[in-house]
């Protein structure tokens, strides 16, 4: 099988949205060094997790051991924080100091609602620009959308640390800026697959999205070894760098349409334009508010897209805090056990895509059988995993096996919901992303809320599992619901126009190519 367009633009997607996610998760993990764990206690005493217990010594030597019962270190911890408290009281300002009372430029004394009134605020536009992304990728496509809304978050990046150091409002609000024009870019890739990615290929091209969870693999361990070794403000640079090179790569790559690539062979170009059929049109169709904000499958879709959002964007922006306050674990040690699950779940998603589009070419079952079977997964059976995390009490490796098993199942995002949009109607799949992702972001801001109204002033393990308990059911109840009310098959509003008709396998009757010389034609990713 030889090189396609097609597969030079899934890793140049993949490392795309890997970049995109290092953007939004670096100041995830670098916050834990900027922060010390307990902003009221003086550096003269031990800074752990709520599942350690820090015991002196003669000679003034402490030992931090990990109590596996949580009973058990109550009593334990209680005697330190009573010694701790009167330290506390001497302690004030806005940043920490060291043990010599030499002031620390480099550590803030910000608080549970301090700390995650920053993490959210790249979610609090987020949202309101996830329809524009996808309007204007219909109008100026996704090579100019997905590419310079990437590139200015790049920038802003740059400028992070420097706000940090003025004050945590100015952080907060260059996040902000870069979540409203980040929102731009997911939606608008729907756009570029719609017009690309024949039917029973877009399963197995949508993993190139869960280059998020390459991005936030790579992004916390990175993070973690560059932040022991340079500073929290490295995390920043060096992650700008990196998506600034991928950017020039894209802009050299990508082309919006078939027919405007310089480099495309003809018998591929002739097999996407026989596959899409008339699917795609070429007209810039009136897109139809009423239908689309009114439909069944269009909303048990974005409803599935919120829960599994919820889910993945507590443990984006909390994963680092959870493990610190509950563990004690470094930024590097967070980091490495925080990458495995979202490199699992970038395997995962591979293997499940290539099964669902073998699914769909073999006619095992239908496109509807085929994404309820998927969203079964990566919805249902990743609330219900959530679970183990939230009675994992104090035991840090069944936690972590939780957090990886509950994160793998998301994998299946890829070939359930993400592809949906796109089998519902290929005309308006950016649109639909965009309405579908300004639901499914918005509790990157309404998550750090709740997890600061359950942890504040209370870092203990059973603050913790209500928030993994809530985040369960948030995840799993419309996975369930997407059960009786879900279809993929394409809608008939697709065209409004012409309304043309289609299987409910995704296949389509105006195809040129008979199944033998489609199979001949057609190289898979």
């Amino acid at each position: 099988m030889g090189w396609t367009v097609r597969r030079g633009y899934w890793y140049v997607c993949f490392f795309g949205f890997a970049c995109n996610y290092m953007i939004r998760v670096n100041l995830n993990i670098a916050i834990t060094a900027m922060v010390r764990t307990n902003a009221a206690v003086s550096a003269s005493s031990d800074t752990t997790g709520s599942c350690v217990v820090t015991e002196k010594h003669a000679g003034g030597a402490s030992v931090a051991s990990l109590v596996e019962d949580e009973a058990n270190f109550l009593l334990l911890r209680s005697e330190r924080d009573t010694t701790l408290a009167a330290e506390s009281n001497r302690t004030n300002g806005t940043r920490e100091q060291d043990g010599a009372g030499v002031e620390d430029q480099s550590l803030f004394l910000w608080d549970s609602h301090i700390q995650n009134f920053v993490l959210g605020s790249f979610f609090w536009l987020h949202w309101t620009s996830q329809i524009p992304g996808g309007i204007l990728a219909r109008t100026l496509g996704t090579k100019t959308v997905f590419g310079l809304s990437n590139l200015a978050m790049f920038i802003i990046s740059f400028m992070l640390p420097a706000a940090a150091y003025w004050d945590h409002k100015a952080l907060a609000a260059l996040r902000v800026v870069q979540g409203l024009i980040g929102g731009l870019a997911w939606p608008s890739m729907h756009y570029l697959v719609a017009h690309w990615i024949p039917p029973n290929e877009r399963s197995i091209f949508m993993t190139s999205y869960l280059g998020s969870s390459f991005g936030l693999a790579l992004s916390y361990p990175l993070c973690g070894f560059v932040i022991d070794l340079l500073g929290w403000e490295a995390a920043f640079y060096i992650t700008g760098a990196i998506g600034v090179v991928w950017y020039l790569v894209w802009m050299y790559m990508v082309y919006d349409t078939p027919d405007q690539h310089p480099r495309i062979s003809v018998d591929e170009k002739e097999y996407i334009q026989s596959a899409l059929g008339d699917t795609v049109s070429s007209k810039k169709l009136p897109v139809p508010w009423g239908t689309i904000l009114t439909s069944v499958p269009v909303w048990s879709t974005m409803l599935v897209q919120w829960g599994v959002g919820w889910g993945l964007h507590t443990l984006m922006t909390q994963g680092p805090s959870y493990l610190k306050y509950v563990y004690g674990w470094k930024p590097s040690q967070a980091g490495i056990w925080l990458g495995v699950p979202h490199l699992v779940r970038t395997a995962c998603a591979v293997i499940f895509s290539w099964t669902a589009d073998k699914m769909l070419t073999t006619k095992f079952m239908g496109v509807t059988g085929v994404r309820k079977t998927f969203i079964f997964v990566g919805a249902c059976l990743h609330g219900m995993l959530l679970f183990g995390v939230a009675f994992s009490g104090c035991n840090a490796a069944l936690a972590i096996l939780f957090l990886t098993l509950s994160t793998a199942t998301t994998g299946a995002s890829a070939a359930g919901q993400l592809a949906i949009m796109i089998d519902l109607a290929p005309n308006f799949a950016s649109v639909l992303q965009g309405v579908s992702g300004m639901l499914g972001v918005i509790p990157g801001f309404i998550s750090p809320l709740v997890v600061a109204y359950f942890t504040q002033d209370d870092q203990s393990v059973t603050s913790w599992q209500k928030v993994f308990i809530l985040s369960a059911v948030v995840i799993a109840l419309p996975g369930f619901l997407y059960m009786f009310l879900g279809t993929a098959k394409i809608q008939p509003w697709n065209d409004p126009i012409n309304k043309p008709s289609a299987p409910a396998n995704g296949k389509h009757t105006n195809s040129t190519y008979t199944e033998s010389e489609t199979k001949e034609k057609t190289t898979k990713f």
